[in-house]
């Protein structure tokens, strides 16, 4: 294995960029859904996506960090299916997707 990995001692690295980090590191993106999908919203209540995350938010981020809490997020509103009656959505579901390049863990209330 090592023979296709190289010499481990020989030559040193070189960057093909100025930046010490890429520009995107320690970012996340979060979306309501995928691309080329929709997503629900409750006429009362507003987006499953909002309704949702607000929900896990105010009772997990004291203790739960923050890519854990948008999988929680991800698992409730898949588990939903639209009400949308004499539409094509109806029965719809929805997925939501985020983009995590962090290199450490987030909390928002780190050490309470």
């Amino acid at each position: 294995m090592q023979d296709l990995l190289g010499p481990k001692s020989r030559g040193t690295d070189q960057a093909d960029a100025k930046s010490p980090l890429p520009t995107r590191s320690d970012m996340l993106f979060s979306f309501s859904t995928q691309p080329g999908n929709v997503s629900f919203r409750n006429s009362e209540y507003g987006s499953w996506y909002i309704q949702t995350i607000t929900k896990v938010f105010m009772e997990h981020a004291k203790d739960r960090e923050l890519s854990s809490m948008l999988r929680m997020v991800n698992k409730f509103v898949s588990q939903k299916s639209a009400s949308c009656p004499g539409t094509e959505h109806h029965g719809g579901k929805e997925s939501c997707e985020f983009v995590d390049t962090m290199r450490d863990d987030f909390y928002f209330f780190p050490g309470i």
